[in-house]
């Protein structure tokens, strides 16, 4: 996997709801897709960037929580409505790491999170 450093980008999670965001590793070239095969995610959710703050949420490719398409460069944040209720901040913190094929953990992806409050209640 080439070295690079990590991309800033800010998401934004509805409270309440299932949120899904998929993202895309390209090579320099901003064409071809990075191969992501044997590459392993991890990301936390934090309320700020100091590591003592509250964690929000843990999304790994392990358990579901990132989910990887390898050929294509294509990976996805997945949280179900049950996370994303349980998240009681409005603005967070996170990162996300890579475990490539020879166990380096590379950071990969940071930034804020806006957590939108929901207003529609379901039963």
């Amino acid at each position: 996997m080439p070295s690079r450093q990590p991309v800033f980008i800010p998401i934004t999670i509805y409270k309440g709801a299932d949120y899904s965001e998929p993202f895309v590793f390209l090579n320099p070239d901003r064409v071809t897709p990075i191969n992501l095969t044997s590459a392993r995610f991890r990301m936390q959710i934090r309320a700020s960037r100091l590591e003592s703050a509250a964690l929000l949420a843990t999304l790994d490719s392990d358990t579901g929580g990132i989910v990887i398409d390898p050929l294509t460069g294509k990976y996805t944040f997945v949280m179900d409505k049950d996370v994303t209720s349980a998240i009681d901040y409005t603005d967070g913190w996170y990162d996300l790491f890579v475990v490539d094929s020879l166990t380096n953990h590379l950071p990969f992806q940071y930034g804020p999170v806006k957590v939108l409050q929901n207003a529609t209640r379901f039963s």
